[in-house]
């Protein structure tokens, strides 16, 4: 999944926290992710969510980043950053 978001310029969409553990592990493939750390279901909220981040988060997310979105907050760590 990784290399082919790579190859294809995608973003990663996941919920599962070993996406970051392998970008801090050293993988070259560095793929922009949002990693969505939550436990409310709702497919309705989490659009809703995932619509409201995108705006402050494009611009990371286009240069290489990990953007995290919980319910109460957004945080996006640049890889040129790290």
């Amino acid at each position: 999944m990784i290399a082919q978001a790579a190859r294809q310029g995608q973003v990663v969409l996941t919920f599962d926290l070993d996406y970051p553990a392998l970008l801090a592990l050293g993988r070259k493939d560095r793929v922009s992710a949002i990693v969505v750390r939550t436990v409310i279901a709702d497919p309705t909220w989490l659009n809703s969510r995932l619509l409201q981040s995108l705006p402050f988060a494009e611009g990371a997310l286009k240069e290489g980043a990990m953007v995290v979105v919980e319910a109460d907050r957004i945080r996006v760590r640049k890889f040129s950053d790290l």
